[in-house]
């Protein structure tokens, strides 16, 4: 009889045990749970404390499974291993991408950050009377004049010349994609032209005009052959403004496109249709009536550099080096 008495005091003994250590357990669990700092939740067991219980794990596995809340996430991290001594998680955020990566404990973050300049129009716009600024009143516009004219078309050459001496054609000039930076100070930024300084323009305010190439989505590398009619391939950017036809990429895709715009700043035009027949002629080495009078003593000068700029035949038309020399020698005559 006492036997079976100190039996089932031993039995029940061992069942506190294990209702003790059960316990334990989960409230070992419920600390790692609360502790981590992973964006999902995970089961943590501690490998003494394992092994000392596995025989308790074992029955109780399925019970502890259906205490445990798990919170699905749709940003789940790609991989789950341990990649620094200073944390066992991954970093999450919900306003994070998909594409997580893992902590690193050493090492520079980076981030990228694109600047870009504010210009206030471009050349399109200030050579056409038709646009307005914001407030309703007409933007400074273009006095057509030829050394002014020359002063920042010499300008925007440079700014050609320097992209081929990199190696690259733009392929896409144009007035709407020159920009212009406009400038009251008194100390002219590099590379602008004070539109006051027309002698034919005496009452005009001090205005640095700064020309800056833009839109470079049809750039191409000097020498590539993608466009002539060799390949078939139809070639790029706006029709005034590129060759009847071309061999291959070359600077003088973009001396043409430079005529055009020289020709465009020189030639006042009244209306839409105007310009269109204008520079349709212009694209055949026709110029308009008085176009070479109307510029004084340099005008035969400066029609001969445009045709030279215009030429239909590639091995006709000038280099950019040339056209710089030219409009250069052209404004000193002006200035004189």
């Amino acid at each position: 009889m006492t036997s079976d008495n100190g039996a089932g005091v031993e039995e029940s003994r061992s069942e506190t045990d294990n209702l003790s250590l059960r316990s334990k357990l989960r409230r070992s669990k419920r600390k790692i749970r609360r502790g981590s700092q992973a964006s999902q939740a995970t089961i943590a067991t501690v490998s003494s404390t394992k092994s000392g219980l596995s025989a308790v794990e074992d029955v109780d596995e399925d019970e502890e499974d259906e205490d445990i809340e798990t919170i699905p996430r749709s940003h789940a991290p790609y991989s789950q291993e341990i990649t620094s001594d200073l944390s066992d998680s991954i970093v999450s955020h919900s306003d994070m991408p998909g594409h997580m990566i893992p902590m690193r404990s050493s090492g520079p973050i980076l981030t990228l950050n694109v600047q870009m300049s504010l210009c206030e129009t471009n050349l399109s716009a200030f050579l056409s009377s038709e646009r307005l600024s914001l407030d309703a009143q007409p933007i400074n516009r273009h006095c057509f004049h030829p050394c002014i004219s020359l002063e920042m078309l010499k300008n925007i050459v440079s700014g050609v010349e320097y992209l081929h001496s990199r190696g690259v054609v733009h392929r896409d000039l144009k007035p709407a994609n020159v920009f212009l930076s406009l400038s009251t100070d008194r100390h002219p930024p590099y590379g602008s032209v004070d539109i006051s300084t027309c002698k034919a323009c005496p009452k005009r305010d001090c205005l640095h005009v700064t020309p800056r190439i833009g839109d470079f989505g049809l750039v191409a590398a000097l020498g590539d052959k993608c466009m002539g009619a060799d390949t078939g391939t139809k070639p790029v950017g706006t029709e005034f403004y590129r060759p009847p036809t071309t061999k291959g990429v070359s600077e003088k895709l973009d001396v043409f496109a430079l005529g055009v715009v020289g020709f465009e700043m020189l030639q006042n035009f009244g209306t839409r249709m105007e310009r269109v027949a204008a520079l349709n002629d212009l694209r055949r080495g026709d110029f308009p009536d008085g176009f070479a009078s109307e510029l004084g003593d340099v005008g035969k000068s400066v029609q001969l550099l445009i045709s030279a700029m215009v030429q239909a035949d590639e091995e006709k038309r000038l280099h950019c080096d040339q056209v710089k020399s030219e409009i250069g020698r052209l404004v000193n005559v002006l200035k004189a």
